[in-house]
């Protein structure tokens, strides 16, 4: 089940973009704002909402991120250690603490975004990349 992770005082809970990499894993694309530049990126387990993998201090300009993979990223501040939960959340921090993000199965990630460049929108969508910053640049920004 999809969901996004609403932020207090936020109208509208603004959501993160799931895909699978070539080689499997979750990707995420953070479409951001003007201005807006990520701090972190963690994901936790929806089961035991422990923490399962966080990397902060983006070395450039990072919007697309797959889960277990710290380039682009100076610090791993929670390393893969283990597989990836069947059901995750995916929370992104930005610089100045506005914090905003998106949750599902990774079956159901792997079953809708089968391939690389397409991902899974707020509403369960498949869209392109661009698609998705579109999106998050009309309802968002």
């Amino acid at each position: 089940m999809a969901a996004c992770l609403p932020v207090l005082g936020d109208p509208l809970p603004r959501p993160v973009g799931l895909g699978v990499a070539d080689d499997g894993r979750v990707r995420v694309v953070v479409a951001l704002c003007s201005g807006e530049r990520i701090a972190s990126v963690t994901v936790h387990d929806r089961e035991t909402q422990l923490p399962v993998w966080k990397v902060s201090q983006p070395s450039g300009a990072v919007s697309v991120i797959t889960v277990g993979d710290s380039r682009g990223f100076a610090k791993v501040d929670i390393p893969m250690a283990d597989a990836m939960p069947q059901n995750f959340d995916v929370t992104v921090e930005l610089a100045g603490g506005h914090s905003f993000g998106s949750a599902d199965s990774v079956d159901e990630v792997r079953r809708t975004g089968a391939h690389t460049g397409v991902f899974m929108d707020a509403d369960r969508n498949t869209v392109t990349e661009d698609e998705f910053r579109e999106q998050v640049a009309g309802e968002y920004c």
